[in-house]
């Protein structure tokens, strides 16, 4: 598994609190430019790249209290698993745990 992928109005849950529905609100992305060693016309090269920043969640709590806040991606799991229990978070979550997602926007996906 390369890492998932969420979406934007997907539904999530924190691994903390598999029983709270959050949605995606908004994907959050770094870009970088970093130098290279490559060296063309007497200058380095920089290679840009996009980086995930956080992932911003919404949700309502049990008393009606809008919530928003910013998580790291493997701080989440899609809805579907949270549904199935803590074993299945704790399944998914081992699985991307240590997997960072980026990509060179140069170059198609």
């Amino acid at each position: 598994m390369k890492g998932y992928h969420f979406s934007q109005n997907e539904e999530v849950a924190h691994v903390g609190n598999i029983t709270q529905c959050m949605r995606v609100h908004m994907i959050k992305w770094k870009t970088v430019h970093a130098a290279t060693s490559e060296v063309k016309d007497g200058k380095s090269v920089k290679a840009t790249k996009k980086y995930l920043d956080c992932i911003e969640t919404i949700w309502w709590d049990d008393g009606g209290v809008f919530h928003k806040e910013k998580f790291h991606s493997g701080q989440l799991v899609p809805w579907a698993i949270a549904g199935k229990g803590q074993a299945a978070v704790d399944s998914f979550s081992d699985q991307i745990a240590s997997q960072t997602i980026y990509f060179n926007i140069n170059k198609e996906r």
